[in-house]
């Protein structure tokens, strides 16, 4: 029951719902949730249990109320469940490779050359420990940043 054996696998006819398609098209990732562990057959006690909180808990998760905007609960139950991250409202936990290969791509720079290859020398001075969210990039590009303009 994580990432690698989610409740709900990613075959799952759920996934292609026209139900699932409207919560993530209306931003409601309390029906998403709510879906996910419908179809992977758990009760709210169940999944509480699970995730360690009430089942009362998870009701006021899945109706919103208050809203959600806690990352970390989004985060958690999509990965337990094995949703996608995106289908809650977060973006896509991407690798350093890939920030990296964006943020180049951003700047107009090639992966490997001028700001790409600050960037990688950057990444590989374990600035990505903890969470590879965007302020870790922001402070990559900042250092980045910093190192070429003392080479100048």
């Amino acid at each position: 029951m994580d990432a690698q054996h989610p409740l709900v696998p990613p075959t799952h006819q759920v996934w292609a719902s026209p139900a699932l398609a409207r919560a993530v098209r209306d931003d409601q990732p309390g029906a998403v949730i709510r879906l996910a562990r419908r179809a992977a057959g758990l009760t709210l006690e169940q999944l509480g249990n699970l995730y360690g909180c009430s089942a009362s808990t998870l009701s006021r998760v899945e109706r919103e109320h208050p809203p959600i905007d806690q990352v970390e609960v989004r985060r958690d139950l999509a990965l337990l469940l094995g949703i996608p991250t995106e289908y809650v409202g977060l973006a896509r936990h991407a690798s350093p490779a890939e920030a990296l290969t964006t943020q180049a791509a951003t700047l107009g720079q090639a992966p490997g050359s001028g700001v790409a290859a600050d960037l990688s020398s950057c990444a590989g001075q374990r600035l990505w420990a903890g969470s590879s969210s965007r302020w870790s990039v922001l402070v990559v590009v900042a250092r980045a940043l910093a190192m070429m303009s003392r080479a100048k």
